[in-house]
């Protein structure tokens, strides 16, 4: 939440929490849940406010092409199922608190199937909710469009297609958040 030293005093302090989590690095929700109340313990004494900051912890077995995730209020990824047609936003249970703000959250781990030639899409929400002048956010029907028609793409040509399209629908050359976008493209398991 934020930007400047707090930000960064979260980021490193959460980056020494992932290291210290190691053990639990094969279980996504155990992993979240932990974080979440050592995060939120952590930051009170600090600062004695609420400190947040959203999260998606993924696990790929690059064997099987099992993807086991949990998030904390980070936007949920899309699966592009080239082989398909296909654009998919993972289904993953409720609407889940953002670290920090509810120290005793259970997450829950989300299992999905990869499969060659998906792509796996990852992304923060200074891109989806990218605004329009009118004030409409991008991650509504224009964002799964803009997926859509580059499908077939290579990974980098989409992402550089989806932050052209971003910052057309927000008629805005920079974003007002930051924003990071991660493709995984599963060429082959096993």
């Amino acid at each position: 939440m934020g930007h400047g030293i707090r930000a960064a005093l979260v980021v490193a302090t959460v980056r020494g929490l992932i290291e210290q989590l190691r053990p639990l690095a094969s279980d996504p929700g155990a992993f979240m849940t932990q974080l979440n109340a050592t995060y939120a313990t952590i930051f009170k004494h600090i600062s004695g406010t609420v400190i947040f900051s959203t999260a998606l912890y993924a696990v790929i077995d690059t064997r099987t092409g099992t993807l086991r995730c949990a998030h904390a209020g980070h936007p949920r990824p899309y699966v592009l199922r080239r082989a398909e047609s296909r654009c998919e936003r993972l289904a993953m249970p409720g609407r889940s608190a953002a670290l920090g703000i509810l120290p005793d959250t259970r997450y829950a781990a989300s299992e999905f199937q990869l499969s060659p030639n998906d792509l796996l899409l990852l992304y923060t929400d200074g891109l989806s909710e990218a605004e329009s002048p009118a004030g409409d956010l991008y991650e509504g029907h224009r964002f799964e469009n803009a997926l859509r028609a580059r499908m077939e793409s290579p990974a980098e040509e989409l992402l550089d297609g989806l932050l052209a399209d971003a910052k057309a629908f927000s008629e805005r050359e920079m974003f007002e958040d930051d924003v990071c976008l991660l493709a995984i493209e599963v060429e082959r398991l096993g």
